[in-house]
């Protein structure tokens, strides 16, 4: 029977060279929630990312997604089973427009091939799906603006709006906020929180002030182990993890 945990790992451990970057880590992200990763530096919160996300394979442990078990899974698999990851640097086509972007995006998820030969009007169809996202991401007066030319806050809305395309049930979002100014992560910070409606959403973030406006569950990563799990009114008074960022600088 299906449990209310869409990701869960178990036993998750990742060696290099010998070096032991994350060690039993347990986590369990419930469906249709914000849950986070913070730690300080070289806590192990990136090696757990790219665990899940397929980047790395565990040197021990598993992986299970929906009930089923992914742990040998390539990553190309993951999105058709509905898991997206949004990557820390805009992943976008510079050349492109913010509707070509999007609608390159949706071909994928409906497993059209991009042939450059074919004429614009086969992909009219695509339009007003492509158009809606858009829109549902502030972006519409740049539909037909290259991405090259967006502002880089803008260019972080074009990256969601391409990975909302492939209707991801869970994204993972690798530091959203990097780069920004306070203006652009409220803009996004607002609209995280509004594509999460209705998905699960797992995100690496370094912004303690976003952490603490969007998480339902954070997991406080400290030498490469699970320190502490809890919402963030129990997680920001636990000594071990006031302990843990002294001296650090935090995230």
């Amino acid at each position: 029977m299906e449990n209310n945990y869409v990701i869960e790992t178990r036993g998750l451990t990742k060696e290099f060279m010998g070096f032991r970057a994350v060690e039993d880590i347990n986590l369990k992200v419930r469906r249709d929630t914000i849950h986070a990763m913070i730690g300080p530096n070289g806590a192990g919160k990136s090696t757990v990312f790219n665990l899940i996300t397929k980047f790395h394979q565990p040197t021990a442990g598993q992986i299970i997604f929906k009930g089923e078990d992914i742990t040998r899974d390539r990553p190309a698999a993951l999105a058709r089973k509905g898991l997206v990851r949004s990557f820390q640097i805009s992943a976008v086509f510079p050349e492109m427009t913010v509707l070509e972007n999007v609608r390159m995006a949706r071909m994928r998820k409906e497993g059209k091939p991009y042939q450059f030969w074919r004429s614009l009007t086969t992909l009219h169809p695509l339009n007003d799906a492509c158009l809606e996202l858009i829109d549902q991401v502030g972006l519409s007066e740049y539909a037909h603006v290259s991405a090259a030319a967006l502002p880089y806050g803008r260019k972080r809305a074009l990256e969601l709006a391409t990975t909302l395309a492939l209707e991801p049930e869970v994204m993972l979002l690798d530091e959203p906020m990097a780069g920004l100014g306070s203006e652009d992560i409220k803009r996004i910070s607002a609209l995280i929180r509004r594509v999460a409606q209705g998905r699960t959403v797992l995100m690496v973030e370094h912004n303690m002030g976003v952490i603490a406006d969007l998480s339902d569950v954070i997991s406080v990563l400290q030498r490469g182990r699970v320190l502490v799990e809890g919402d963030y009114e129990t997680v920001s008074k636990d000594p071990r993890v006031i302990e843990a960022y002294v001296g650090t600088g935090g995230d």
